[in-house]
């Protein structure tokens, strides 16, 4: 008999870690004109863990889009149980002619306007995301910088990652 209530304790435990507890993912995207790094860590306690979204070596791995598509396909029912801790997007833009650069700002502003709802729409988010389009007038090029936090319970991310798999597969 106690032995039998001990299990019962044991799986319960188990159910509710596997169910309940959140696990926090950081991305982490930089572009510099044309040169991009792609980070994906997970932190457990005060380690971390570096999580590989496709083969690649250096500051970052390479993101492989089309993987990534196939995942966002067959993860939608799925990403309303995702949250956003943190949401970063920092673009900074800038042309030889400070008119066009202007204009391209107001139109990244433009894009951003509709870009936002849809965020809202899909994702949950605990803090407002932070979208941040900077004109440089000074130098050519783009920069982009995202970061985010995505918090889901361990259930959800073990769902993605076998998608993942699968997918990879495929």
């Amino acid at each position: 008999m106690a032995a039998g209530l001990w299990l019962l304790t044991v799986v319960l435990l188990l159910s509710a870690f596997y169910y309940l507890w959140p696990l926090r993912i950081f991305i982490r995207y930089l572009r510099k004109n044309s040169n991009a790094k792609f980070k994906v860590y997970l932190l457990i306690g005060s380690r971390r863990i570096r999580l590989g979204m496709a083969p690649g070596g250096g500051g970052g791995a390479a993101l492989n889009q089309d993987l990534f598509r196939k995942l966002a396909g067959e993860g939608k029912k799925y990403r309303r149980q995702l949250y956003f801790n943190r949401f970063l997007l920092r673009v900074e833009l800038g042309f030889e002619n400070p008119a066009i650069t202007g204009m391209a700002i107001g139109g990244g502003w433009a894009l951003g306007g509709r870009f936002l709802p849809l965020l809202l729409k899909y994702f949950h988010f605990r803090t407002r995301p932070l979208v941040t389009i900077i004109p440089d007038f000074h130098h050519r090029g783009l920069r982009v910088l995202w970061e985010g936090e995505l918090v889901a319970p361990l259930w959800l991310w073990i769902r993605l990652w076998s998608l993942l798999k699968i997918s990879r597969r495929s």
